[in-house]
Order: structure tokens, then C-alpha cells, then sequence
């Protein structure tokens, strides 16, 4: 399974309307594509007015043919010259390959978000432990979720999700992560495998 996100940002003063021309885009969009995408505003970990699209697809040729389908649909193309004043370019396009985990039948409300780079000569004992603390977590917990390698962009790039059905679990999984002896030891271990400073968390919520 591979995981498509484009970030944007609403314009300056435009926070509200942008938010809504997101959800709405995104609707004209699955229609002509026949891709499934939800709109998620970045609560935390990110720039005020911070928005993405997101799409799970099985394969390249999928993404790629529900694009041409999407650009070729009159009301998309329409639909996206419209909102082109309440939104702006983000940092960019991801597209990722899950690696591990449990994602869910539909995605959920919330996702903390955790991306880190794998330090020069590392990627084969980062992989193996990001695979086995994704395990651990979404067990410990009892959540969906998947760690992804990064497939363009930075060449050791990875990112874990965890899905949340409320903000309470959210807090759940803070408490459990302070608290959880052997996890705390598993991250302690991992400090060599990852580049200092590469770290970012975030929170995100479906807004569709």
C-alpha cells in the first residue's frame, strides 16, 4: 500500500473559507478520479492554516490513472482555478510505502504523525526497529496505524501514523507513552539510528 499526501496552506485571512474550499475540492476530486481523498487540517506541528489531501492507492499505476481521470474532469479543473486565491503551495508532495502495521478499514478521526531521516549506514536496523516499535505501540494500545518509507523526496526518510477515533485517545497514547517503561527503553535505543534533529511529531484531523 502506498500513502499520497499534498500539503498546502490557506492564504493570509482566508483560514476559514480555505478550509472549506479543501473539503470541497477534495469531494470534486474522488468523484472524477475515483480515488478516495480526505482532507486533513494540521492541529499541531505545523503552520497555522495547514492543510493536506491524503489517498491510499495499491500501486503507481492507480495514482497515476486516477489523476488523468481527475485533470480531464471539467468541473475538477474548474473547482481548482476557484480556490486558487484561499490556497497557497505547501511543502510539497510525499508519497509513501508502508512498510508495517495495521491501517484501518477507513482512516480515522485523528493521526499523530512522527517523521524522522535514518542516519548514513543505518537503514537496515532503522527499518527492522521501526517495523518492531510500530508493532509494539499499535498493540499496546490497540489502535490502527503503519510505519512508511519515504519512496521520493529524502532517500531515508520514514514516518510512522497512529490512528486515533477522538482527541481523548490522543491524550491516551501521551500517557501511555510517558509511562510505558519498555517503550521509553525501545526509543532510548534507537538515538544512533536516526539523524539528531530529523525528529518532528504532529496531529492531525480529518475534516471531510
Amino acid at each position: 500500500m502506498y500513502l499520497f499526501s499534498r500539503n498546502a496552506k490557506a492564504a493570509p485571512g482566508k483560514g476559514l473559507e480555505a478550509m472549506a474550499a479543501a473539503v470541497e475540492i477534495a469531494q470534486k476530486a474522488s468523484a472524477a478520479s475515483g480515488l478516495d481523498i480526505q482532507t486533513w487540517n494540521h492541529r499541531f506541528g505545523h503552520p497555522v492554516g495547514s492543510v493536506s489531501w491524503t489517498c491510499r492507492v495499491d500501486s503507481h499505476a492507480d495514482f497515476l490513472h486516477g489523476t488523468e481521470k481527475m485533470y480531464a474532469d471539467a468541473g475538477y479543473v474548474a473547482g481548482e482555478q476557484a480556490i486558487s486565491g484561499l490556497i497557497v503551495e505547501g511543502e510539497g508532495d510525499a508519497f509513501l510505502q508502508m512498510i508495517a502495521g495495521v491501517p484501518s478499514d477507513t482512516p480515522a478521526k485523528f493521526y499523530t504523525t512522527t517523521r524522522a531521516t535514518i542516519t548514513q549506514g543505518k537503514l537496515a536496523d532503522a527499518m527492522q526497529w521501526g517495523a518492531e516499535i510500530t508493532d509494539y505501540v499499535l498493540s499496546g494500545l490497540g489502535r490502527s496505524g503503519a510505519f512508511f518509507a519515504s519512496t521520493y523526496g529524502g532517500f531515508s526518510d520514514v514516518a510512522w501514523l497512529i490512528g486515533h477515533d477522538s482527541i481523548e485517545q490522543v491524550d491516551e497514547m501521551g500517557a501511555w507513552q510517558a509511562s510505558d517503561a519498555e517503550y521509553v527503553k525501545r526509543v532510548d535505543e534507537a538515538g544512533p539510528l536516526f539523524i539528531p534533529g530529523s525528529g518532528h511529531n504532529g496531529l492531525v484531523e480529518r475534516i471531510d
